[in-house]
């Protein structure tokens, strides 16, 4: 869950529909700008963020000990359930196609890869990853570069999604970096004086959109339990929250 206080109580964003924005995003990108396997590398997007861990009975994984909804950044994993998680999304991903398995092997890449708190079986994991990646890009005649740019755009649309969903977008006259690409480019987000959002460059085919998201609102600030805070976000408010992005006429 992504959780954002508010003065009623909360606003959270299941990590599905950040996913789901993240396509939306990706939906949008210029023809000469998408990569191969297009609606493969758009599922990838929109499923990367799916198989969280459960709620459960009794459990307070998605609580604070005060008992406010925990955003998804302070939720621990165990060594054995972040291995468990990375290899049922992989298998899940190239359960759909080669190639989405591949972007859902990168992103696992640069989750763990050079984090020396990898479990020794998830460093097995990537290891067997990076050889089987190789292997499959020569059966889909593509290359290592093919990919990055493939899943430069995953990473933006993806980055893009959070900041927007953690209500991080930056003040009128202020220019946030999203991601800079493997090739340099730099691609930053700003907000014009009528509140319409900017993208520089302009990475779409039209030169205005728009892009939701469902959020859950709470009222209630605290709970006894995830079975708890799981009912209360099914009875709850939801809420549609729009982004109207422009361009403007001096981007590239």
């Amino acid at each position: 869950m992504i959780v954002n206080p508010t003065d009623e109580g909360w606003d959270i964003v299941f990590q599905p529909a950040h996913g789901l924005l993240a396509a939306k995003l990706a939906s949008e990108f210029a023809e000469d700008r998408r990569c191969p396997f297009w609606l493969e590398t758009v599922t990838a997007i929109a499923t990367h963020d799916d198989g969280q861990v459960a709620f459960q009975p009794g459990d307070r994984r998605y609580l604070t000990q005060a008992g406010a909804p925990k955003d998804f950044t302070a939720v621990e994993l165990s060594a054995e359930q972040r291995y468990e998680k990375t290899r049922d999304c992989l298998e899940n991903a190239y359960r759909k196609h080669r190639w989405t398995g591949l972007l859902e092997s990168q992103h696992a890449e640069f989750l763990y890869g050079e984090k020396d708190a990898a479990s020794d079986s998830l460093k097995e994991l990537l290891a067997n990853e990076r050889q089987h990646r190789e292997h499959v890009l020569d059966e889909l005649e593509l290359d290592r570069d093919d990919l990055q740019i493939a899943y430069d755009i995953m990473r933006w649309c993806d980055r893009c999604s959070l900041i927007l969903c953690q209500d991080r977008i930056p003040s009128i006259g202020r220019n946030l970096e999203v991601i800079t690409f493997a090739n340099g480019t730099r691609v930053d987000l700003s907000q014009d004086d009528s509140g319409n959002l900017r993208i520089n460059p302009w990475l779409f085919g039209t030169a205005k959109f728009e892009a939701t998201v469902e959020v859950h609102r709470l009222t209630r600030l605290a709970f006894e339990d995830d079975e708890q805070l799981e009912q209360a976000l099914r009875d709850c408010t939801t809420h549609v929250r729009r982004y109207e992005f422009e361009r403007s006429v001096e981007m590239p």
